[in-house]
């Protein structure tokens, strides 16, 4: 990857998700997820996106 260089794109970000869950922050840190913070499911989340030059801003890294 070569950081200097900017790169005009558009794709889709693709996400597949199969549960979704919340901590309680009554809850310890050790402790999972309980099953009443957690909903099972299937989803197939379809992002699209575009980079083009006039909206790249660089950032530097220190």
């Amino acid at each position: 990857m070569n950081l200097a260089e900017k790169v005009v794109s558009s794709d889709e970000l693709n996400l597949k998700v199969d549960g979704l869950g919340y901590d309680d922050d009554r809850m310890l840190d050790s402790e999972e997820i309980s099953a009443s913070h957690w909903t099972d499911g299937r989803w197939n989340i379809v992002i699209p996106f575009e980079v083009n030059e006039t909206d790249v801003k660089m950032i530097e890294l220190l």
